[in-house]
């Protein structure tokens, strides 16, 4: 038998095997940082939300909490659906934890009563 006929032609098959995988691998991993797979880097959960929300009302409003800054304080925030970019209110977010009363949620975000 010619077992010395086939040396030729096995390299480059291994090498383009190898280059196939490699190419795939990289696809893959551009495909996870992208976003493409999993959720994206800018995704933050609602918790971290409505943290988000209360610092801003403790450090720029000082907790004054009023009708109109409960409903305009706005951070990030997306729902399944939502576009990219999306945002909630603080009240939106309060709302969606049970607390349906401005003076309960700014308790709830570590503001004196």
């Amino acid at each position: 038998m010619c077992s010395d006929c086939m040396k030729g032609i096995s390299m480059p098959i291994n090498l383009i095997v190898i280059i196939a995988i490699a190419v795939l691998v990289l696809i893959v991993l551009a495909a996870f940082f992208t976003g493409a797979i999993g959720p994206g880097t800018t995704t933050i959960s609602r918790a971290a939300a409505l943290q988000s929300a209360c610092t801003r009302l403790r450090t720029v409003y000082n907790c004054d909490i009023t009708t109109s800054r409960w409903s305009s304080i706005e951070v990030p925030y997306e729902k399944s659906g939502d576009p990219p970019g999306a945002k909630e209110t603080l009240r939106e977010l309060c709302e969606a934890e049970g607390i349906t009363l401005e003076s309960e949620c700014a308790i709830t975000c570590g503001c004196p009563r």
